[in-house]
């Protein structure tokens, strides 16, 4: 279980914080409200999800499910355009990095291209947790998009027993139902 703690608390505490909330319109429709400084950000979330004590978490059939926002200029080169997957593989390999000193063990990571909606082509990637126990986290996943000017990104926990592919599938969903609205009030209208 340490992993899981460690793997969670390297990427939850190197976001900034915002508060977010579940918003059941429906008992079939829920949503991931995230108010951000500049934006509000809405997901739409299986309706069996439960907050959790942490700002940047939901429980989703029985996954761990993060939401994270970065500042993609930090991450574009001059002249370059910032809806390219240049400064995902960036911003990738600068956790990869950074994960990689924190476990003193290298990691195999590996990405991929991955249409997340009809406009939008993000970063999928994922890395077996170094040293994991027979109860603690097995694989990290990641799915991240460029969106205007951030890099927003969900990540899930697998422990053992649990299916990648469904781990993805729920990354791309919820990822792909991304939206930015005024506020909390017009999720279910």
């Amino acid at each position: 279980m340490k992993y899981f703690f460690t793997v969670l608390g390297l990427l939850l505490f190197t976001a900034p914080l915002c508060a977010q909330e579940i918003v059941t319109c429906t008992p079939q429709k829920s949503f991931w409200y995230i108010p951000d400084t500049a934006f509000n950000y809405c997901m739409s979330l299986p309706p069996d999800t439960r907050a959790t004590d942490h700002p940047h978490v939901v429980m989703v059939n029985g996954l761990l499910l993060q939401y994270l926002i970065l500042d993609a200029k930090k991450y574009v080169e001059e002249g370059e355009d910032i809806n390219s997957t240049l400064p995902l593989i960036r911003h990738v390999t600068e956790e990869s990095e950074y994960m990689t000193g924190q476990y003193k063990s290298d990691i195999n990571l590996q990405m991929q291209l991955e249409a997340v909606a009809k406009d939008k082509t993000g970063i999928y990637w994922f890395f077996e947790v170094p040293g994991a126990g027979a109860a603690e986290v097995k694989k990290q996943h990641f799915l991240e998009i460029v969106y205007g000017d951030v890099i927003f990104a969900v990540a899930a926990s697998q422990f053992e027993g649990q299916d990648p592919n469904d781990i993805k599938a729920l990354l791309i969903k919820t990822l792909g139902s991304l939206v930015v609205i005024k506020d909390k009030g017009s999720i279910c209208k």
